[in-house]
């Protein structure tokens, strides 16, 4: 049946979302045979407990939903609308939505200031900070140029990779 939905079903798709397509199904259909069923006989209860079993595996949103829409598509194909009829899907969230994490500068000031008593001395070996200054020279009036001094401070995994990469010059 999956190689009748790849020369039908999958028809005019770009080669890379057949073979998400194809591996997807291919995954669902072994674990339909574990389950006692296979991609004929397959109901809306296999779909689901498949999509609780992929979130309980711990797979990432963005992977459940990848393999959603390959079981969507098929069972479209197939005429088994019913089969994904009302299935709860994880959405993942909209990272534009968000803003990043940071501290404000009155939450930076007070670490600073808890990390002078004494029991805090412990954790502030654990920051890597690697700091760098970039001066920005432009011309201004005439033929005088000025140069603006700009700070520079990353902090952990950045700070390392900073230190490992940049170099003066």
């Amino acid at each position: 049946m999956l190689d009748t939905y790849q020369e039908e079903g999958l028809r005019g798709k770009s080669k890379q979302t057949i073979k998400t397509y194809m591996f997807c199904l291919s995954k669902f259909n072994n674990w339909l045979n574990g389950a006692g069923t296979d991609l004929e006989e397959f109901s809306r209860s296999d779909v689901q407990q498949y999509i609780d079993y992929l979130v309980s595996k711990r797979y990432l949103a963005t992977t459940i939903n990848k393999y959603w829409s390959s079981i969507k598509h098929f069972s479209r194909w197939a005429k088994k609308d019913d089969a994904i009829e009302d299935i709860s899907v994880i959405t993942p969230p909209n990272m534009m939505n968000q803003a990043p994490k940071a501290l404000s500068r009155n939450d930076v000031n007070k670490l600073i200031r808890e990390i002078d008593r004494k029991d805090f001395k412990m954790i502030f070996p654990n920051f890597l900070e690697q700091g760098c200054t970039i001066g920005i020279t432009a011309p201004s009036d005439g033929n005088r140029k000025e140069t603006d001094f700009i700070r520079i401070v990353t902090w952990r995994g950045l700070a390392e990779n900073c230190a490992n990469y940049l170099k003066k010059g």
